[in-house]
């Protein structure tokens, strides 16, 4: 099956990234492709100034991009989360267990991400090899790690059960699940 297209390309851009897959043929209907070996590495830069396509299959930057998201993954999407399911569903363990494995994995979940973000803004200013634009997916990583990192700075800087400012309203009482109103 050939597809033709017709491209506007925005102002002075003469390169575009291109992707292109080829898989099974069933019937009349294009089936999925395999996601391993040479068809994950089917990518290249069109010049149409040029008139060519360059390949580039041994790019480290597509190998950043995958370990910035592997890295993100494992922390916001799974350790993050098990610390705060320790945290909600913990309670009953014997002691302070509960707290110390949820601070625990909400530390250990904050360092994978910040490498990964670190990752990330890395491949954003072009360090890494070219510069990537991430636009609204970049704002969002670097606004997370913001938030997880005053989450941190409060939750360090909490007051101990004993102290008399946590029996008063303060507003450290802002970072705890269990809030109490301010006056």
């Amino acid at each position: 099956m050939v597809m033709f297209a017709t491209l506007a390309l925005p102002a002075n851009t003469t390169t575009v990234n291109h992707l292109w897959q080829e898989g099974p043929l069933v019937g009349n209907v294009p089936r999925m492709h395999p996601l391993s070996g040479p068809s994950m590495g089917s990518m290249g830069t069109l010049d149409f100034l040029a008139g060519k396509l360059v390949v580039d299959n041994t790019s480290s930057r597509n190998q950043w991009k995958i370990v910035h998201g592997v890295l993100c993954t494992l922390g916001w999407g799974f350790v993050m989360p098990v610390g705060a399911l320790i945290a909600r569903h913990g309670k009953q363990w014997p002691g302070t267990a509960w707290f110390c494995a949820h601070v625990f994995f909400q530390c250990l979940a904050y360092l994978v991400g910040l490498a990964g973000g670190i990752i990330g803004v890395l491949l954003w200013l072009g360090a890494l090899g070219a510069r990537i634009g991430g636009g609204i997916h970049q704002y969002i990583g670097i606004t997370l790690l913001g938030l997880s990192a005053i989450q941190g700075i409060l939750g360090y800087c909490r007051p101990h059960k004993e102290d008399k400012i946590r029996e008063s309203n303060s507003i450290f009482f802002i970072a705890h699940w269990d809030m109490v109103p301010l006056a």
